[in-house]
């Protein structure tokens, strides 16, 4: 199986991310994450990686960094080389080290950055490893909230952001602690372990869509149902705790809404859960499946006949897109209400 390309170019910025072989320790004390973040410095200095936030955890290590030149895997090659050969030497052991390459995501939405950002600081803290992430003396949160950074931390791309989100001019220790202090809702950790593992990356329509009118979002349903080939779902956006709750709150009102498909009728709100589940989830069929308590064939069936109605039946599309806009609004819209880049008026 071919590995899956990088997907880095000039100034993109990524979620990346490595664990321990057979997740074993590879932080073990100070000095080997001090060694880490001083290979990390040396690509900083070449131009090669803006390191934007960081937590270092025993066995992992999450970080949110930019590719000025598009050289990612070089930055990275260069730094976990160097370290793995620096630990190996220290402890008089050769061998792997971490689990395979490292993992990366980009992140091309601020609405995904706004959920990163605290994803990255709670790692301490889920870890039990500290209280609070802005005790945690391995992780980019001390730094935000005690003002000062050593230079190799870029920290003008996440102050922009929590003042953008905070509404004040000036950034802050108590701004940041605001704007991403807070532990994340059940829904969001889903969601983002969702964006995490998907196999690939995509265009993310985040910004474009939370807090679009139905119609608008009903345009981009469309079109991707048009160009849709059934085994790329695409990124996430969706949560499917959120989902199924926007769309059982409707069956409460509707529970016997059908609609056809040539000579079939189907039920609206299992259409739905499967076309959610499958497109806006990022779910595989047979995970779907397993969600719905269906045989991953019938789900099949649905997830099409949801992207057939899309465009054959505009009431269809109208329905779905109102869901949709609903389901965007409850998991992401708190925390984008104030980094609207168009300015429109939040719905």
């Amino acid at each position: 199986m071919s590995r899956r390309s990088r997907e880095d170019g000039p100034d993109t910025l990524h979620h990346v991310y490595n664990r321990g072989i057979a997740r074993r320790t590879v932080f073990e004390n100070r000095d080997d994450v001090r060694y880490f973040l001083s290979r990390l410095a040396r690509v900083h200095r070449k131009g090669l990686l803006e390191i934007h936030g960081f937590s270092f955890l025993t066995t992992h290590y999450h970080l949110i960094v930019r590719s000025p030149v598009g050289k990612l895997p070089r930055a990275m090659q260069e730094t976990s080389n160097a370290f793995v050969r620096w630990f190996n030497r220290k402890r008089r052991r050769d061998g792997a080290l971490f689990r395979g390459r490292f993992g990366s995501r980009r992140v091309q939405s601020q609405a995904y950055l706004t959920r990163l950002v605290p994803y990255v600081d709670q790692n301490s803290t889920g870890a039990r490893l500290a209280s609070h992430a802005g005790l945690y003396p391995y992780g980019s949160a001390r730094l935000f909230q005690q003002g000062q950074s050593p230079k190799w931390h870029t920290r003008e791309l996440i102050e922009r952001l929590a003042c953008q989100m905070s509404g004040f001019r000036e950034f802050s220790p108590s701004v940041y602690r605001t704007c991403f202090g807070a532990e994340l809702t059940p829904a969001e950790a889903e969601w983002l372990k969702l964006r995490i593992r998907c196999p690939r990356d995509g265009p993310d329509p985040l910004d474009d869509l939370v807090g679009a009118a139905p119609e608008r979002v009903r345009e981009w349903m469309v079109r991707k149902a048009s160009l849709a080939d059934g085994t790329r779902p695409g990124l996430p956006l969706l949560a499917p705790s959120i989902a199924m709750e926007v769309l059982r709150e409707g069956q409460l009102r509707e529970p016997d809404l059908q609609f056809r498909l040539r000579r079939y009728w189907r039920p609206a709100w299992l259409l739905l859960a499967a076309g959610f589940l499958r497109d806006e989830c990022g779910l595989t069929i047979a995970a779907a499946a397993r969600f719905l308590n269906r045989p991953a064939s019938s789900v099949s069936v649905l997830a099409n006949a949801h992207r057939e109605l899309l465009i054959a039946d505009p009431t269809y599309a109208a329905l779905a897109a109102e869901f949709l806009a609903e389901a965007l609004w409850r998991l992401h819209g708190s925390a984008t209400a104030g980094i609207r880049a168009d300015g429109s008026e939040r719905r």
